[in-house]
């Protein structure tokens, strides 16, 4: 978080990359989007490195309003399960309106 403030201040970026895998809690992932949101900062959110079948990215970015969400490739199962949860939100927020 210093180094995000510190990066807000001097305008060094417009843009955080969002991995869950490395901020310690949600929690703490939550708040360092705030951060960036204060400077008026946009986010993306990004899958592992290491794919699982878990979607929980997909309703991150969407949750938060994320800008982007890098899934990779859909040919791969593990990461089209990414892009049909994506669809199904989209259905979901369609029928809502």
């Amino acid at each position: 978080p210093a180094k995000i403030k510190d990066a807000i201040t001097a305008n060094l970026a417009n843009c955080l990359v969002i991995k869950l895998n490395q901020t310690a809690t949600l929690s703490e992932l939550l708040d360092i989007i705030g951060l960036g949101q204060i400077g008026d900062w946009t986010h993306m959110v990004s899958g592992r490195g290491n794919e699982t079948m878990d979607t929980f990215i997909v309703d991150l970015a969407v949750g938060t309003a994320a800008k982007y969400l890098k899934a990779g490739n859909p040919r791969q199962q593990q990461r089209s399960v990414k892009y049909q949860r994506l669809e199904q939100i989209s259905r979901e927020l369609a029928s809502q309106n």
